[in-house]
């Protein structure tokens, strides 16, 4: 099954956002170093898969 992987983890600490790097095209990869974690402000981030 096709698909990409991004979770986010919320904890007392703080917040944790990970994603992996693989972007891909039906099933050719494309990039195994693409950035899907993005920081936005100093208090907001977003993931994308």
């Amino acid at each position: 099954m096709p698909g990409a992987t991004t979770v986010g983890l919320v904890f007392d600490g703080g917040v944790i956002l990970a994603a992996e790097k693989r972007v891909t095209w039906g099933s050719m990869i494309m990039s195994k170093t693409g950035k899907k974690v993005f920081k936005i402000a100093d208090k907001v981030g977003a993931a994308c898969a």
